[in-house]
């Protein structure tokens, strides 16, 4: 695992913030941060800068309403700050955990937390192209997707509502390379069957391979020795789609819609 540091912290976000919604990522020299920023954006932004770069640090903390500098994984760091009480997440109503390697539009971003809202959602994210790892996040094929209700949402860029980020906090520090953490959320949170969304209408680009497997070489026996601690399986799925005009079917009965629909738009 690596080393910590000692926290440093600038920008503090004040009690006076009316924002609901707030970024939280880990970000170092070559992030992509600059692409989610806008004089547009409704959420407040968190930096944890794990590099050694004073003047890039100094730009970073600029951009940020929170600055950190802090060393170690994304959900560690969180954990870790939330327990010491330097980082203060239980006034917003939802907060996004993007890795540093995502492309996004700040629009983009306001959509998913407004779209979190609307749709009640207890952990969502942006469909993903570019370097996926699984297929149920990428964008789906079938044309009437608006959202879909999934058995997961990606380490990569959970967005939490508040009482869902209180109870899966914990799991943030199981296991040092974050693999595994992400398939017992859905058991944590009771198997909500619509809570875990993912937004079809809403794409981010993940630019880079994923690399934990080189960095920590125990990432999928110590992934599956934390899905058997919670009693759960990797069991990635599609459980229904919100679709226009904001109708929820199942996911079995997608396909009957979808005739109909063509049928009567005849």
């Amino acid at each position: 695992m690596e080393r910590s540091q000692p926290i440093t912290i600038a920008n503090e976000i004040m009690n006076t913030s009316t924002r609901s919604f707030a970024l939280v990522s880990a970000v170092g020299d070559d992030s992509t941060h600059l692409s989610w920023l806008g004089d547009s954006r409704i959420f407040d932004v968190i930096l944890i800068y794990f590099g050694d770069d004073n003047e890039i640090a100094r730009v970073y903390a600029e951009m940020a309403d929170l600055f950190i500098r802090a060393k170690g994984q994304k959900l560690h760091m969180v954990h870790r700050l939330v327990k010491e009480n330097k980082l203060h997440l239980e006034d917003y109503e939802y907060v996004w955990f993007p890795d540093s390697d995502l492309l996004i539009a700040p629009e983009d971003i306001n959509s998913l937390f407004r779209s979190s809202e609307r749709y009640g959602a207890l952990i969502s994210q942006p469909a993903c192209i570019g370097f996926t790892s699984h297929g149920v996040t990428r964008p789906s094929s079938r044309w009437l997707s608006l959202v879909r209700a999934t058995t997961f949402v990606e380490v990569m860029a959970p967005c939490f509502q508040r009482e869902a980020l209180s109870k899966c906090l914990e799991s943030f520090g199981e296991e040092e390379s974050s693999w595994g953490v992400d398939d017992i959320w859905f058991a944590i949170l009771e198997k909500p069957q619509q809570g875990l969304l993912i937004f079809d209408q809403i794409i981010m680009e993940h630019t880079k391979p994923v690399n934990s497997p080189e960095r920590f070489p125990n990432a999928l026996v110590n992934a599956e020795r934390l899905r058997k601690k919670y009693g759960v399986v990797s069991n990635r799925i599609t459980l229904g789609h919100f679709v226009r005009p904001g109708i929820w079917i199942p996911n079995f009965l997608v396909r009957v819609y979808q005739k109909l629909n063509q049928f009567f738009s005849r």
